[in-house]
């Protein structure tokens, strides 16, 4: 496991998805755990404000994979990678979401 810095974008903490934040604010860090399947890993952020798009790039960073957010993810933000997930989500998981892995 490693913790990835990315940049922290605000957004809201709602049920809902948000718009995508402005990117002004402290880097935001990710931690990536991946079983030695290599099939999943699963990504915590600092906040609740990461996009998909942040999510998957952390977990490709890490693992050297193709990395694709799990269905229920998309399906919260309206299947746009741009959206932040909705911080409710992360509760479910226990304050991190899984993100399948696809090495070669």
């Amino acid at each position: 496991m490693r913790i990835v810095p990315m940049v922290l974008l605000t957004g809201c903490f709602g049920l809902a998805s948000c718009a995508p934040p402005d990117g002004t604010g402290p880097a935001l860090t990710y931690r990536v755990s991946i079983p030695a399947s290599r099939e999943i890993a699963l990504v915590a952020p600092s906040a609740p404000l990461a996009t998909i798009a942040d999510l998957e790039d952390a977990a490709r960073r890490e693992s050297g994979c193709r990395a694709t957010a799990i269905p229920r993810v998309y399906d919260a933000t309206g299947q746009d990678r741009d959206t932040v997930v909705p911080a409710t989500l992360y509760t479910g998981f226990g304050g991190q979401l899984p993100v399948t892995l696809a090495c070669r």
